[in-house]
């Protein structure tokens, strides 16, 4: 299963992205989940979007602690600042691009 985990600020995107994802996803025939994270519903608060895809039925409702992909469109740590950073094993972040 691909777990992606997308933060930024209300009016970036960020719900939208993990919805496109989903889609995307469905289309090809696979299995995904999309659902936000977000206190009150105005521009600039902090949001936080899931998306899972697997081959199989998503049976999990829960938020993505861990995830395989992490996509932010602010900053998440000094090192990383914005971009996709791609979680190893021990769910340390290793930046891969900026976004």
């Amino acid at each position: 299963m691909l777990q992606i985990r997308i933060h930024g600020r209300g009016g970036q995107g960020v719900v939208t992205a993990a919805e496109l994802l989903s889609i995307a996803a469905f289309e090809q025939g696979r299995h995904a989940q999309a659902f936000p994270s977000f206190g009150s519903e105005r521009t600039g608060v902090p949001v936080v979007a899931f998306c899972r895809i697997d081959d199989s039925e998503i049976r999990l409702r829960e938020p993505i602690l861990a995830p395989d992909v992490l996509k932010s469109w602010r900053r998440v740590s000094r090192s990383l600042g914005e971009g996709i950073a791609r979680c190893d094993q021990r769910h340390r972040l290793a930046k891969c691009f900026d976004g």
